[in-house]
């Protein structure tokens, strides 16, 4: 039997979903018979809730389900702290597994989601396996038969540990929003592959009640700003196809400031931007904005 590390990240705005996201976990099919869990709790800031989720992980601790619960004080992104769990805690307290499963504090994991991640990436020996998102996710298509997809949203995906070391994790200088496109590109480049499991379900809810159309999120933000790193990082060294991708960008319609806070905010880090000259066919920009979409 294999034990599965799961890294969660937390904040004060994940007491809500969190304890539900918990509970969802123990009820998986396969728990205790193909499978242990190991969750990896982590929290960037000092959270209201802290004791009542200590208490909670004291009465569901078994021998099939251990948890890791680590507060960290620091501004750090999302790709930052994965990184963290995986380097610091993982590798020190549960060490030589073949996957680890990233998942957002705001999923419900449906009973039979991480046996069929398991079964389809043994199906097709793949090296990131994505969840299906209910009731709304990003609008891209994948093969039907190879279940092949050009990226994965990592709100919750099966990633092999030998693929996450060779790739060195996240790229830190994305912060947040699109470091999952990245680290799936990387992957294929490496001569992995990622796939889409239709049939692995968890209830996702991103922000599902507060999207408004006059209201510019912190996500949309990052989308943007990233949106050209990722165009640098991939495609700079192809100056056609990077001044493509840019120009998507200079012709976005948002207000002026906001799109030179954006454009200045990419020079700060594009110093840092390791580019990468090999691609692969499934590493393509269809349109703007295509990795923060979602569709119901």
């Amino acid at each position: 039997m294999i034990t599965i590390p799961i890294q969660i990240i937390i904040n004060e705005g994940s007491r809500g979903p969190i304890l539900k996201c918990l509970e969802s976990l123990g009820h998986l099919s396969g728990l205790g018979d193909k499978f242990k869990l190991h969750l990896f709790l982590l929290s960037y800031e000092e959270v209201s809730y802290g004791s009542e989720l200590q208490s909670y992980i004291t009465k569901k601790t078994s021998e099939n389900l251990k948890f890791h619960f680590t507060t960290r004080i620091k501004k750090s992104g999302f790709g930052e702290n994965h990184n963290f769990i995986y380097y610091e805690l993982v590798k020190k307290h549960c060490p030589n597994q073949p996957f680890v499963l990233i998942l957002n504090p705001d999923t419900f994991m449906w009973k039979s989601c991480l046996e069929r991640m398991l079964f389809w990436q043994q199906e097709k020996q793949a090296t990131i396996v994505e969840a299906c998102q209910f009731p709304s996710e990003h609008p891209k298509a994948y093969d039907t038969k190879t279940l092949e997809v050009n990226w994965c949203s990592f709100a919750c995906v099966l990633i092999s540990t030998q693929t996450f070391e060779a790739l060195n994790g996240f790229d830190e200088v994305f912060f947040m929003y699109c470091e999952d496109v990245d680290m799936s590109w990387r992957n294929w480049i490496h001569g992995g592959k990622c796939i889409y499991a239709p049939d692995a379900v968890i209830c996702h809810m991103t922000n599902l009640f507060h999207y408004h159309p006059y209201s510019f999120s912190l996500e949309s933000y990052y989308a943007l700003r990233n949106h050209l790193v990722l165009a640098w990082k991939f495609f700079g060294s192809n100056k056609c196809a990077y001044l493509k991708y840019e120009k998507m960008f200079t012709a976005l319609n948002i207000p002026v400031t906001l799109k030179e806070n954006i454009w200045k905010d990419f020079q700060q880090v594009k110093k840092e931007i390791k580019q990468i000259d090999k691609t692969h066919s499934k590493v393509e920009i269809k349109k703007l904005g295509l990795f923060h979409e979602l569709r119901f």
